[in-house]
């Protein structure tokens, strides 16, 4: 599971700077014991879109089917005045550990 969180994180990442010229990406990993879950979020300061109002490319619907698959949820959220806040949340085992990272990455 740890491969494919990098890999749903991978591309959030990549859609920021190839769709949106993003200038500031964050990433935030964490668990939540109580809930047995893992969970990413990505935000940036990208042109970003209207999740609302905008069709679901490849990208939307891998990411969503990803989360359907690992019986999670998918939060996407429009940031003003720029930007995206993309969250997963995936079910885990209990009694395996986690550990709770932060980190901005800058170009």
């Amino acid at each position: 599971m740890l491969f494919r969180l990098c890999r749903f994180t991978e591309e959030l990442v990549g859609n920021a700077i190839r769709h949106g010229g993003t200038q500031i990406v964050r990433i935030h990993l964490g668990a939540d014991a109580a809930l047995s879950t893992v969970w990413v979020t990505v935000e940036d300061d990208a042109k970003g879109f209207d999740p609302d109002n905008h069709s679901e490319g490849f990208g939307l619907q891998n990411m969503g089917g990803f989360a359907r698959r690992s019986k999670g949820s998918l939060s996407i959220v429009r940031r003003q005045p720029r930007g995206l806040s993309i969250r997963l949340s995936i079910p885990v085992t209990p009694g395996k550990q986690t550990a709770v990272v932060s980190s901005d990455l800058s170009q």
